[in-house]
C-alpha cells in the first residue's frame, strides 16, 4: 500500500516492510490465517502502542478523542483475557484499534477493529468499551470460526453479543453499562430490555438475513440470542456454558459451523438432548411470560403426618404464550424460612399447595434471574398485603422499574 509520507496507516496482519521514497511511504502487511482485510490511512491519525501478553496493540485514534486513548487499551486488554479464558486464544500476534469517523465505525476484520467514540465521553457511560469489547469478539466468531453471516447472522453476531453482555457485566459490575446517580443498567439488562419490548415474538434466530421483516434483524441477530444463550446458561450452568464455548471454538475453528453444529457441540458438553430449546428458541419464535396468579394462606390447626401445621398455603402459577420453560418457585414464610420447588412450566397454570407453621408471605417464580427469556419479570413476585414490609412501596417500586425500562428502550435505540 502507498501512501503520502504524512499518513499514518493501519492494516490487517504484520508489517513486513515499510519504504518511504519521494514523498510516498510504501507498506508490506503479511497475514497469515484470515479471510478478509481491511487497511486505514489518514493524516489526522494520533498512533499510540501497548501489549497485552503474545499480542502487539496499535491504537489510531482521532485527535479530538485523544484523552481516551486509555480507555481504548483498556477495553481491548480486557476483551482479551477473558476471550482467551472463556473461548480460546487470540491466535495472531497483532491487534490494530482504529477510532474511524460515522459509520466506518463499530467493525471488524481479521486483527484489525474499528471502535468508536464521542467527544467527552463521560466515564459512566461505557459506549467505548461496549463497541470495542463486541468487535473484538468478533475475531473469533466472525474471523476464526466464519460461519455464513448472511445466512446465520445469529451464530456471529449473536453467540458474540452473549459473551460480550456477560464479559462487561463481570469486569465492570451492576452499571457495566450506564453508572449514574443511582441509575445502573449492564449490558445483559440492556439486551434483554431490547429484545422483550420489540415484538418478541417475530423473528427467529434460524432465519436467512433477507428474509426477515423490516426491523426484525437486529433484534433476532444480537440482543435475542444473547438473551437465549444466557437463558441456556441458566439451564445448563456457567462451568457447562463455558465447557461448551470452548470446545465449540476448540472443534469447529476454520471450519464454518452451522446451526446444526453448535447444538451438535451443546449437546455433546451437556450431555442432553436440547432439540425442546432449540426447537422453540432458535428455529422458532416461541415466547413466554410465567407470572405468579395469587398467594393465600387459611389457618388449619392440624396434624399432617406426626407434625402440627397452622396454615395451607395455595400458589397459583399462569403460563401465557406458546413457549415452555422450567421454573423454579420459592416461597418464604412469616418467620423467614424457605422452600423451593420445580415445575416444568407445560401446563397454562398450576396450584401449589404448603402446609406449615407459619403462612407464606412471598412468592417468587425464578428468583435467582436465570430464565431471562421471560418478558415480563415484573408479574414473577407477589407478597401477601398482610405482610408489612412496605407493599405499598414496593409496588411503586415496580412501576418505577416499568418506566425506566421504557425510557432505556429508547436510549438503547439512540444508541
Amino acid at each position: 500500500m502507498s501512501v503520502p509520507e504524512t499518513y499514518e496507516l493501519g492494516a490487517t496482519g504484520v508489517l513486513e516492510s515499510e519504504e518511504i521514497k519521494d514523498g510516498i511511504r510504501t507498506v508490506r502487511y503479511v497475514a497469515d490465517d484470515v479471510h478478509d482485510f481491511a487497511w486505514t490511512a489518514s493524516p489526522d491519525f494520533l498512533v499510540y502502542t501497548d501489549e497485552w501478553e503474545h499480542v502487539a496493540l496499535r491504537l489510531l485514534l482521532q485527535p479530538a478523542h485523544e484523552a481516551q486513548a486509555q480507555r481504548h487499551f483498556d477495553a481491548a486488554k480486557v476483551a482479551l483475557k477473558y476471550y482467551a479464558d472463556w473461548v480460546g486464544e487470540y491466535p495472531y500476534t497483532t491487534l490494530t484499534l482504529v477510532d474511524g469517523i460515522g459509520g466506518a465505525n463499530g467493525m471488524e476484520y481479521p486483527t484489525l477493529i474499528t471502535c468508536g467514540t464521542i467527544y467527552k465521553l463521560p466515564g459512566w457511560l461505557r459506549a467505548l468499551e461496549i463497541v470495542t469489547i463486541h468487535e473484538l469478539g468478533h475475531q473469533y466468531f466472525y474471523g476464526l470460526l466464519a460461519s455464513n453471516e448472511f445466512e446465520e447472522a445469529w451464530l456471529d453476531e449473536g453467540v458474540n453479543s452473549y459473551v460480550e453482555t456477560r464479559l462487561i457485566d463481570a469486569e465492570y459490575g451492576p452499571g457495566s453499562v450506564i453508572d449514574f446517580v443511582g441509575l445502573q443498567l449492564t449490558d445483559t439488562g440492556a439486551q434483554r430490555i431490547a429484545y422483550t419490548k420489540s415484538s418478541p415474538s417475530r423473528g427467529a434466530l434460524f432465519t436467512k438475513s433477507w428474509e426477515y421483516r423490516l426491523g426484525d434483524y437486529s433484534k433476532a441477530s444480537y440482543m435475542k440470542p444473547a438473551t437465549v444463550l444466557h437463558t441456556l446458561e441458566g439451564y445448563l450452568g456457567w462451568d457447562t456454558m463455558r465447557e461448551f464455548l470452548r470446545t465449540y471454538y476448540d472443534t469447529w475453528r476454520f471450519r464454518h459451523p452451522a446451526t446444526p453444529d453448535f447444538q451438535n457441540v451443546a449437546e455433546s458438553v451437556s450431555g442432553e438432548d436440547l432439540d425442546w430449546f432449540f426447537d422453540q428458541f432458535v428455529y422458532g419464535t416461541a415466547t413466554f411470560d410465567y407470572k405468579i396468579h395469587s398467594l393465600s394462606s387459611r389457618r388449619i390447626d392440624a396434624e399432617v403426618d406426626g407434625d402440627s401445621v397452622s396454615y395451607e398455603s395455595r400458589v397459583v402459577i399462569e403460563r401465557s404464550g406458546d413457549g415452555v420453560f422450567p421454573q423454579s418457585l420459592r416461597v418464604t414464610f412469616r418467620d423467614g424460612s424457605e422452600e423451593f420447588r420445580e415445575w416444568t412450566g407445560e401446563e397454562s397454570w398450576t396450584e401449589m399447595v404448603f402446609q406449615s407453621k407459619e403462612r407464606i408471605v412471598e412468592a417468587f417464580i425464578d428468583p435467582e434471574n436465570q430464565v431471562l427469556l421471560d418478558t415480563n419479570r415484573l408479574n414473577n413476585r407477589k407478597v401477601t398485603l398482610s405482610q408489612t414490609d412496605h407493599s405499598l412501596a414496593r409496588t411503586a417500586q415496580l412501576r418505577l422499574t416499568s418506566l425506566i425500562q421504557q425510557l432505556l428502550i429508547v436510549f438503547t435505540g439512540i444508541f
